[in-house]
């Protein structure tokens, strides 16, 4: 029985160690990204920046904005001469993170301006995603969203309502 006993108070010690160690790597998670998204977003690639805010012990906010392009549907579409339009984007987005440790459901709002001569250049929409979030600076996370856009654009854009990126933590 003292050899039981000697054993459960090792055991505690090392998780009591080890529960403070994960709360620290979670209280200095890395807090900006570099990130690569495709689709989503109303552009066909972009690179954004983002930052993370810690608000509570399990509430993030996200915000970010990048660079990317958009084309219209004329890439599908053989029996035209033409080669398909390409625009240049500004997408942007602030959301709301539910987790803890690394899993993350995301909520919020995004917007892609898209420049060149078009009848709609802002697109506003309600996105919804998970996101795998690094503890560790210098790691990657993966991103994957719906943006619940409304694909009919009056301009023919490549509009894809759900995305995923790739993204470097430091």
């Amino acid at each position: 029985m003292k050899v039981f006993g000697f054993f459960m108070l090792i055991f505690l010690i090392y998780q009591s160690n080890a529960q403070d160690e994960l709360d620290s790597l979670i209280d200095n998670r890395p807090c900006q990204f570099l990130e690569l998204t495709e689709f989503g977003n109303v552009s066909v690639f972009s690179a954004s920046y983002g930052h993370i805010l810690k608000v509570g012990n399990v509430f993030y906010g996200s915000i970010g904005g990048g660079l990317g392009y958009a084309q219209d549907v004329n890439i599908f579409n053989i029996a035209t001469s033409r080669d398909p339009e390409t625009y240049l984007t500004l997408p942007y987005y602030f959301t709301a993170m539910l987790g803890k440790t690394r899993h993350f459901a995301e909520i919020g709002i995004g917007g892609t301006f898209v420049f060149g001569d078009l009848e709609k250049y802002h697109y506003l929409y309600p996105m919804l995603g998970y996101r795998l979030q690094p503890l560790r600076s210098n790691r990657l996370h993966f991103k994957f969203y719906a943006s619940m856009l409304n694909t009919n654009s009056p301009d023919n854009l490549w509009i894809i309502p759900v995305g995923m990126a790739l993204g470097f933590n430091f």
